[in-house]
């Protein structure tokens, strides 16, 4: 009897231009993408309705068949592969390839930039063509890739079993990510959870993108590390400055408040629309409790006068760093050089109050809540920015 393993099974997802459909368009321009992951929980529920009737004994009557529900959470780990993922979650994407400028975290650090920079995919929703292509306009790494709130798309997603005896491919079709957390904790890596909500479970002999699949090959298991991570905050982005009293950010939640309930009468308990809702993002800092410097004495005085903050998270690998204005970094964007920045613009704590645990060191709590008023970053406006530099063209 062979057993099927997780640890030869593939998880590949596609995109849907429409809703609870398979592409029908898997190609030299389009390929279902190959995602790395930890876990894979995402499975088909079915409600069981009670019969309350009486039947003239004690033992119950068979239950009816209510809707389905298939959902779950898909887990893993921020490496610089994460474009499709990404762009499920928020939406709205601007790719710019061979970038020359300088990026500019803020008016006190930067990376070094390339040559030539040119704006090749500046997208709001989603269209049947030109959003996978394998070659767009101008395309030449490396890439920033800088995603912001926008249209969600929904997707197809395909886990191969390969380990039975005959390969069994199960697809969850119709899905959208309701919500993305991500989990930085104070060493290792930064993990992430995408809550994903479908519409029905369909299973089938053969893979839906058979001899077009994109595996990244260059080490696609190899994540960020939290060891170079760097940490700004401050009253607006561009006043933000590094920071060293923040032990670890609890969870940035993305959540998309998808409206789950789309069923209707005669549809066979499959749902048959996924509308999202406001964004919200959410999270916590544990910070600790210094006064050296310009240390966490005058945040938490801030954080309780309700005065508005921003938050940047940028990641690095390889020989890329970061600089003062007027010096030279190394160039960043080409593979083992990736970088990845979580910009959140405007946001306000709540107020709080340092709690003694023990006798040793103490920390406070700050929990957020982020939204768009007025900060524009690069000229988009939204209430959270993720800036992923890599060496992969755009692919979802």
């Amino acid at each position: 009897m062979a057993q099927a393993r997780g640890s030869n099974t593939k998880i590949v997802v596609g995109i849907e231009t429409l809703y609870n459909t398979i592409s029908g368009s898997f190609g030299t321009n389009k390929k279902a993408i190959v995602i790395p992951f930890a876990s894979f929980n995402v499975k088909n529920t079915e409600n069981q309705i009670v019969n309350p009737m009486i039947k003239g004994n004690r033992n119950p009557i068979r239950p009816g068949r209510g809707n389905r529900n298939p959902s779950g959470t898909l887990s893993t780990l921020l490496t610089p592969h994460m474009y499709s993922l990404l762009a499920y979650t928020l939406g709205k994407r601007k790719v710019t390839d061979s970038f020359t400028n300088d990026i500019v975290v803020t008016d006190h650090i930067y990376m070094k930039g390339a040559a030539g920079q040119t704006i090749v995919n500046n997208v709001e929703g989603y269209t049947t063509t030109g959003e996978n292509a394998a070659a767009i306009a101008n395309e030449t790494a490396p890439y920033i890739h800088t995603f912001s709130i926008g249209e969600i798309p929904s997707f197809t997603i395909e886990s191969q079993f390969a380990g039975l005896g005959t390969a069994q491919y199960r697809r969850f079709k119709g899905c959208c990510v309701n919500m993305m957390k991500i989990k930085i904790p104070n060493e290792g890596y930064i993990g992430l959870d995408f809550d994903i909500i479908a519409a029905e479970e369909n299973i089938a002999s053969s893979a839906m993108a058979v001899g077009n699949e994109l595996e990244y090959e260059h080490m696609p298991y190899d994540a960020f590390e939290l060891a170079e991570a760097h940490v700004m905050l401050g009253d607006t982005y561009i006043a933000a400055e590094a920071v060293a009293y923040i032990d670890s950010i609890d969870n940035i939640v993305i959540n998309n408040n998808l409206g789950s309930e789309g069923y209707v009468l005669g549809g066979g308990g499959i749902r048959k629309s996924l509308p999202p809702g406001i964004v919200s993002v959410t999270g916590s800092c544990k910070i600790m409790f210094t006064d050296s410097g310009t240390g966490s004495v005058a945040l938490l005085t801030s954080i309780n006068a309700g005065v508005k903050k921003s938050i940047i998270l940028t990641l690095i690998r390889g020989s890329t760093t970061l600089a003062l204005p007027g010096t030279t970094p190394p160039q960043v964007g080409n593979a083992d050089n990736e970088a990845i920045q979580i910009i959140l613009p405007e946001l306000t704590f709540a107020a709080t109050s340092p709690s003694i645990e023990g006798p040793t060191g103490v920390y406070f709590e700050g929990t957020f809540t982020g939204f768009y008023e007025e900060s524009t970053v690069d000229s988009l406006t939204s209430g959270i920015q993720i800036k992923l530099i890599n060496s992969d063209a755009p692919r979802l």
